[in-house]
């Protein structure tokens, strides 16, 4: 690309300025508009249709009016709704610039700002606030009108979930654990057992501790905040381990374990299960013994039809430690979701790709997960019949030498980790799911 001022570049340069002083704030009014009209919106399939959408496209367009709109009313910010594309998304496009230049190459500021000044209107038309903008990535431009930004996609879930389950908790983002236990449970569903919950000093007990070594973590925790604490079983005897190992060297017995995990939960819920480990091949691939695990997102159809959306991914730590989550350190690789072959991995909001694993040193990309075809089963048959009436969730499942089990289920799980080869959630099942339960509601 030319990085100079003169010539069709300069012209392009007052060209994409102009776009950007006057089209852009416009275009901003337009979309705040459309998301802040109160009541029913008939007009919404028409102003889709004028941006320049059809088919599939229109469908995602039509998605994002309806997630601007539930924003502006369920989080009551309707300014930052106008304000959202000048605070959030201009700065954003002008790291993305930065960074696509340094990607290719190309480090001259006119080519920088020529970029910059260029990506207002795309980036309204397209997203309306982005976290991640593709149409810096040369190769996905194409693609951008497939773009739903994660920020609109928790409002849905999050709207859908609620509508559809009264019950569930406000604030609430993923499912009970011991809930999800004992649903597991009950439909026979290979999960890691629950062996203990502690809150506010007092115990409930779901079965003996047996020989297994085990995990206590915070009942209500996300993204692996909060006390992770491994215990190992020493001194197996008829079946029960005598005593425990902690990641720091402790040792305590089981009933100085219970009592410990009871004063902790004078701070917080404490939940105590079984330890899982990765399957050896897992294992081999992150150099570790932290048990590694799969974020499988899956939608159920209103008539009951369950998919498996094609944006699944392996999350592996960096070092030796309890979490594999990418806040943590974790770097998560992308999952085919046909085959189960690893691609490429990224860490938490870096652009730098992963083909090996740097803790082992090991090929990642191209290798087959096992027990893929299992995984898939598992998660369509967790949402028909633990889980029916929740639209979409995110599975987090850990594949072990006995088969896959299931860990979590999100109720508002994230999409845009910046995962080289990640594909757009337009372009999924998810966008017919959303808009056929959207359309039960009288929303589209």
């Amino acid at each position: 690309m030319d990085g100079g001022l003169s010539g069709s570049g300069g012209l392009r340069l007052v060209r994409d300025l102009l776009a950007t002083l006057f089209l852009f704030p416009l275009l901003a009014l337009l979309t705040a508009g459309l998301a802040l009209w109160p009541g029913r919106l008939p007009i919404t399939g028409r102003v889709v249709r004028l941006l320049g959408f059809r088919g599939r496209a229109g469908d995602v367009a039509r998605l994002r009016f309806v997630g601007a709109r539930l924003a502006a009313r369920l989080e009551r910010r309707r300014l930052a709704v106008l304000l959202y594309p000048f605070i959030d998304t201009l700065p954003r496009c002008l790291l993305m610039a930065v960074a696509d230049l340094r990607r290719t190459g190309e480090d001259r500021w006119p080519t920088v700002l020529r970029l910059f000044l260029g990506s207002p209107v795309p980036a309204l038309r397209y997203a309306q606030g982005v976290v991640h903008p593709h149409w810096f990535l040369r190769e996905r431009r194409s693609h951008a009108p497939y773009h739903l930004p994660n920020s609109l996609h928790i409002t849905l879930c999050y709207y859908l979930n609620h509508r559809l389950n009264p019950d569930l908790p406000r604030e609430q983002r993923h499912f009970d654990k011991v809930q999800f236990f004992l649903r597991c449970r009950a439909e026979r569903l290979p999960t890691f057992r629950v062996v203990a919950a502690f809150e506010d000093g007092r115990v409930t007990r779901f079965g003996d501790p047996g020989a297994e070594s085990l995990l206590s973590k915070p009942s209500r925790s996300t993204e692996g905040i909060g006390e992770y604490r491994r215990w190992l079983a020493l001194e197996r005897r008829d079946g029960v381990a005598a005593a425990y190992r902690s990641d720091d060297g402790g040792r305590v017995s089981a009933d100085e374990l219970f009592d410990h995990l009871a004063t902790k939960s004078k701070d917080g819920p404490v939940l105590l299960q079984e330890l899982g480990w990765s399957h050896d091949e897992i294992a081999r691939l992150s150099g570790t013994d932290t048990l590694c695990t799969l974020r499988i997102p899956t939608c159920r159809f209103p008539d009951g039809e369950v998919a498996i959306l094609p944006l699944t991914f392996l999350r592996m730590p960096t070092r030796e430690t309890v979490f594999d989550n990418m806040a943590q350190g974790g770097i998560a690789y992308r999952v085919e979701a046909r085959t189960g072959i690893l691609g490429a991995g990224a860490r938490y909001r870096s652009f730098e790709a992963f083909s090996t694993h740097p803790a082992s040193g090991r090929l990642v990309v191209g290798c087959r997960l096992p027990f893929w075809e299992e995984v898939l089963e598992l998660c369509r048959r967790a949402h028909a019949v633990a889980l029916p009436s929740y639209p979409t969730l995110g599975w987090d499942v850990a594949i072990t030498n006995d088969g896959p089990r299931l860990v979590e289920a999100n109720i508002q799980w994230a999409t845009e980790h910046g995962i080289p080869g990640e594909g757009f959630l337009g372009e999924t099942p998810y966008v017919e799911c959303l808009l056929a339960h959207l359309g039960r509601l009288g929303l589209v």
